[in-house]
């Protein structure tokens, strides 16, 4: 029966591309886009210093990234929101071919092969491939380093194919020249080019591995053997030299950058932060196994080392490169989380490999004699024809379904929005309403705005060009900001104190959540004995004699100090309850007859008509009116 291959694979692509059409929700892209516009504004190519905060304000700024900022910048002048998305989507589908071509050449085949087994095993490495990818989807530098990794193998295997051979003719040129250009770009937009450098070091040390164990087993073998192990030291000898080269080309094309060798102490440096950074960015977090963005790392990884493990039984040759290399990704992978899209496109060419050469060994008849073999091998071949089974069996059944139930998600929302609509962002990720508040109230745009960290990057986006300053963003020249300022929150009197020093004179921030709520030493009006009331970290943090509360809404709350209330500001613009931010407080009070529930319905009220009707205020009214028919 013949297969129509290309309906198949454009079947597969077309559900990807649909599937990731969903609105954008990377934080760090506003910082990136007011880069950008800045830039452009000053006329530079690239913005090398701090302007957007108020406590790095002039600071020398390692822009590795200024390439895809000016990008980014031009594309949304070009066409919004809209065009950020359709090319998010374009970039990971143009990952996802890449990768299947890269296997296709790994593996041998020819692209239009239509036996059922190579198109049932492409289509399960087309799935698993957007399965790892779609836990980074989002418009960022990354995605170009999920184009540039595939190209990276499939350029140097040529490459060193060709070389291997002593060939020198335009080809081997013109690869040598794609092979340095693909790097000098890569370094001018992000610094995933380490994981390529990472890949061409661990090759290296596979290869010395393998050149000192043939070396021990012709040693030890006949004259013959011998022989056959200078012939292999030599291969091995014009390999290594093969991959030096290519890492020596690779580094010195990445010093094609506006600030040369500065760029690897970068990366040194996040490299010393990793572990502190991993407490306070979850994309930075270990990969845990109770989340289902991370089944199909915890599926491939053991199947992989598996199926290396069974070709070491089979052929009595242990494959280092394979093991070293799924080993050192799948570990990099473990330790964080955002790496597994990078562990993906790495491992799963070596998987599918060594599927390809165990097959043979691993679908042999079942019942092998037990007689001149261990019976450690013949469980080990049962175990892994089943494994062979998982494999495709959960490559196409976990991959179809993820990409499946993507699909229905996206094409619902792009029903709903009747396609694409020209702001497509997260829907209640970020403040816009507490912004419109600041900007409809110019006098507080001259202020010290501190803003959640998550939030840094599209405040500089959405208020900076009006003259605003804030404490920090998402960028990495924050990270040592980020060490003091979890130590000082771990008490709310240090962390008053620690705004009052930082000069910080207003703030916007989330709601407190269910763990913002601690006991603290109370003692009872009545009896005056010492118990214990329930405070936020919030009404402890920011107390009402130092902060006015002065915006809320679903989604965030606006404080501002009152020793530096602007001038011109109405003071008609403070809730003087501070029910949103010390509910048990408020509670407490209404229940000692200290406040009149009347007034909070009225301040609820005035929430609505500015704020607009959400789940927040809609709730506390329900609640307030329980507690004025004194139902507590």
């Amino acid at each position: 029966m013949r297969i129509n291959v290309r309906f198949i694979f454009y079947f597969l692509y077309g559900a990807i591309f649909i599937s990731l059409l969903y609105p954008e929700n990377n934080p760090d892209l506003f910082w990136h886009l007011a880069a950008g516009r800045k830039a452009q504004a000053m006329g530079r190519w690239l913005l090398d210093q701090e302007l957007f905060s108020f406590t790095q304000q002039g600071a020398p700024w390692v822009n590795y990234e200024w390439l895809f900022e000016m990008a980014v910048w031009k594309l949304y002048r070009w066409g919004d929101f809209r065009a950020l998305v359709l090319a998010r989507a374009a970039l990971i589908l143009l990952a996802i071919v890449a990768a299947d071509r890269y296997l296709v050449h790994r593996l041998g085949w020819r692209r239009a092969a239509a036996e059922p087994w190579r198109v049932a095993a492409r289509s399960a490495n087309i799935l698993m491939t957007h399965a790892f990818l779609a836990s980074r989807a989002t418009m960022q530098p990354e995605l170009f380093t999920f184009v540039c990794l595939p190209v990276f193998f499939l350029l140097f295997d040529k490459l060193a194919a060709k070389l291997s051979k002593m060939r020198a003719d335009q080809e081997t040129y013109l690869l040598a020249g794609l092979y340095c250009l693909l790097f000098s770009l890569w370094a001018n937009i992000h610094g995933g080019f380490v994981w390529a450098l990472g890949y061409l070091a661990i090759l290296f040390g596979a290869e010395i591995l393998a050149w000192i164990n043939a070396w021990h087993r012709s040693a030890a073998g006949s004259i013959r053997s011998r022989a056959r192990g200078g012939e292999d030291a030599l291969e091995r000898r014009r390999r290594l030299t093969i991959v030096a080269f290519a890492a020596l080309a690779a580094f010195a094309a990445t010093l094609v950058n506006p600030y040369g060798i500065k760029l690897y102490e970068v990366i040194v440096r996040h490299m010393k932060d990793a572990p502190f950074i991993a407490t306070a960015i979850h994309e930075w977090q270990p990969t845990r196994i109770d989340h289902p963005l991370s089944w199909h790392y915890w599926g491939a990884l053991p199947l992989a080392v598996g199926l290396l493990i069974a070709l070491w039984a089979a052929t009595g040759r242990l494959r280092f490169f394979g093991i070293l290399l799924v080993g050192a990704f799948g570990l990099w992978a473990a330790r964080h989380v955002r790496n597994l899209a990078v562990f993906g496109l790495v491992s799963l060419p070596i998987l599918w490999e060594a599927l390809r050469d165990a097959a043979p060994w691993l679908l042999a008849r079942w019942d092998w004699p037990l007689k001149g073999q261990r019976r450690f091998v013949v469980l080990l071949k049962a175990a892994a024809k089943v494994m062979v089974l998982l494999m495709v069996a959960s490559g196409v059944g976990y991959g179809g379904y993820f990409l499946g139930e993507r699909v229905v998600k996206t094409g619902r929302n792009l029903w709903n929005y009747r396609g694409i609509p020209k702001a497509y962002l997260a829907a209640g990720k970020y403040p816009e309403l507490a912004f419109g508040f600041l900007e409809r109230n110019p006098e507080l745009l001259r202020l010290n705005i501190w803003v959640e960290w998550g939030w840094g990057g599209f405040a500089s986006w959405r208020l900076h060009d009006q003259g605003a300053r804030f404490f920090m963003d998402g960028r990495y020249i924050f990270h040592h900001e980020l060490k003091e300022l979890f130590q000082r929150a771990a008490r709310p009197d240090q962390w008053t104190d620690y705004l009052k020093q930082r000069q910080v004179d207003l703030c916007v921030m989330h709601h407190p959540d269910a763990e913002a709520f601690l006991p603290v030493h109370s003692s009872n009006a009545a009896s005056g004995k010492p118990g214990y009331a329930v405070r936020s970290w919030h009404g402890l943090a920011y107390p009402q004699s130092d902060w006015a509360l002065i915006w809320w809404d679903g989604n965030a709350m606006v404080l501002l100090r009152r020793d530096r209330w602007p001038a011109g500001l109405p003071k008609t613009l403070e809730y003087k309850s501070r029910l949103i931010i010390d509910p048990h407080q408020v509670e407490n009070q209404v229940r000692r007859q200290e406040l009149n529930p009347d007034v909070l319905v009225k301040e609820i009220g005035r929430n609505m008509r500015e704020a607009g009707l959400n789940t927040r205020n809609a709730n506390l009214l329900r609640v307030v009116a329980e507690w004025g028919e004194g139902r507590f």
